[in-house]
């Protein structure tokens, strides 16, 4: 692959990212409007803990800092 068919290569990844993190989102905001619809706290320390760990394991897993 030429030089410019990698940068493509990345902008068409970093679209993906993108895509992604939007529907991460505005699934945390529809979360959001059920945990205030049921009177629950927005926060849930445990799931965010469980979910940092969750993500540091994958990172780990795919040979990355998970720094």
């Amino acid at each position: 692959m030429s030089l410019l068919d990698l940068r493509n290569h990345l902008d068409t990844l970093d679209q993906h990212l993108f895509d992604l993190i939007d529907k991460r989102q505005r699934t945390i905001a529809r979360i959001g409007e059920i945990k205030r619809g049921m009177g629950k706290p927005l926060r849930d320390f445990s799931r965010e803990k469980e979910v940092l760990t969750l993500a540091e394991a994958n990172a780990v897993a795919r040979g990355l800092d998970p720094a």
